[in-house]
């Protein structure tokens, strides 16, 4: 099983078949998707960074997400550097239009709760991220508790 983040100003388009096509040749792989610019290079300006498929067992053994991190920022960046440091492979796959829904960093931080800004919470979470990396913390969230999420908008499950 496959598990995929997909951040809520992302389109998946029709990757679904790509990215089944590169497990099916290497199962263990991480998949970073993205949307190049009319050029083919990737631009993290562009909105389409958040978009991650990863093992679900590799997930687990990870600890999934570093929940201490700060809500904006270098979540998939720590996520896919821990998973890399296990041993992963990381694969830059593009994905063509649509790109991202357009907003700001100011949309982007107005819901988290967080009276900084995008740009310092990103900060704090790089050095978060290079202190995991620094010292070997590879899997995270030991001590978290049990949560009930909506599972495909449809169920609750524990998590």
């Amino acid at each position: 099983t496959h598990l995929i983040n997909l951040d809520a100003d992302n389109y998946i388009g029709d990757t679904l078949p790509a990215w089944r096509t590169h497990w099916t040749a290497d199962p263990d792989l991480l998949i970073w998707g993205f949307s190049p610019n009319p050029d083919g290079r990737p631009d993290g300006g562009n909105g389409s960074y958040g978009r991650i498929g990863l093992p679900r067992a590799h997930f687990d053994a990870l600890g999934g997400y570093d929940e201490r991190l700060l809500p904006m920022g270098c979540q998939d960046l720590d996520l896919m550097d821990r998973a890399k440091a296990r041993g992963l492979r990381v694969l830059r796959a593009p994905q063509q239009a649509p790109f991202a829904i357009r907003n700001t960093d100011a949309d982007k931080v107005r819901h988290t709760g967080s009276p900084l800004s995008w740009h310092d919470m990103w900060q704090q979470n790089l050095r978060r991220t290079e202190e995991n990396l620094r010292s070997g913390r590879l899997t995270v969230n030991h001590d978290r508790t049990p949560a009930e999420v909506l599972l495909n908008f449809t169920r609750w499950v524990e998590v």
